[in-house]
């Protein structure tokens, strides 16, 4: 399967929100938002649901005054709850796009803060 990286769309201080557009044996196929009752004005219905999350951070500093921000490499949030939601050829993708995300887009901390 040849899975290359077409583009990832979002909007400052929401990057876990993105739009991720791969091409999967030529085939564009979009992740991020699939439900129109979620869509943000201006974002367009993704072919499936979002299956990364951000692998960074927060920590409390010592005596609560702020937090330390550490970003960290894109996770899969793929489970035994979420895996009905993709086709069998999406999962086996899953590393590979990921892998893609982590050489292509930011890494953040915890989406709201990046």
């Amino acid at each position: 399967m040849k899975i290359e990286f077409v583009k990832y769309d979002w909007e400052r201080a929401n990057l876990c929100r993105g739009r991720l557009v791969v091409k999967i044996d030529g085939q564009p196929v979009s992740f991020g938002v699939n439900d129109p009752q979620y869509l943000c004005p201006g974002e367009e219905l993704a072919d499936y649901p979002r299956f990364w999350m951000s692998g960074g951070h927060l920590e409390a500093l010592p005596d609560w005054e702020g937090f330390e921000r550490y970003e960290g490499p894109w996770i899969s949030t793929i489970d035994s709850f979420n895996k009905d939601q993709f086709p069998e050829k999406i999962l086996e993708a899953v590393p590979q796009m990921l892998e893609l995300m982590n050489e292509n887009v930011p890494w953040g901390c915890c989406g709201g803060c990046s």
